[in-house]
């Protein structure tokens, strides 16, 4: 007798297969407890039941094949003078470090938890480029972080 459980993994599985390792399961129509539940499984899980892409719980951009384990970007565009770029993942991390080179030389890091990240005031011709890494904060140890996602727009 099938349970209902592995009627939902095969659903799941199906709609993973069609989209080449990239879904939204809300778009799929599963109700917000359902893809509350399944974010608690481990990417590691995921990733060794459905191969190298990942599920992407609250994706709004383009399909796009993501690794598993680490944030996706969603869009990277040129806005007027802006460069906006939009990350998520279905680690369900706390919070996203964000890297950058700076004008004179040298990178900064900074913490983000948005999801999002701009460049005002950019320069024609040139390319803009930002890591992302996922991390989840554990008390009173080191967060623990995803490998580093990489993304650049060339302005106009």
């Amino acid at each position: 007798m099938q349970t209902t459980n592995d009627t939902l993994l095969e659903l799941i599985s199906e709609y993973f297969i069609r989209s080449k390792g990239l879904i939204n399961l809300k778009k799929l129509g599963f109700k917000p407890s359902i893809v509350k539940a399944l974010s608690i499984i481990p990417i590691s899980a995921l990733t060794l039941f459905w191969g190298q892409g990942a599920i992407a719980g609250s994706y709004l951009g383009d399909v796009r094949s993501c690794p598993a384990d680490r944030p996706c970007f969603t869009e990277s565009y040129q806005s007027g003078n802006k460069i906006i770029f939009r990350f998520d993942g279905i680690g369900g991390w706390d919070f996203y470090n964000v890297r950058y080179n700076v004008r004179g030389g040298g990178e900064k890091q900074v913490e983000n938890h948005s999801g999002s990240f701009t460049f005002n005031n950019v320069q024609p011709n040139r390319v803009y480029t930002i890591s992302v890494q996922g991390c989840n904060s554990r008390f009173l140890r080191s967060s623990v972080c995803s490998p580093w996602a990489e993304e650049n727009v060339t302005t106009n």
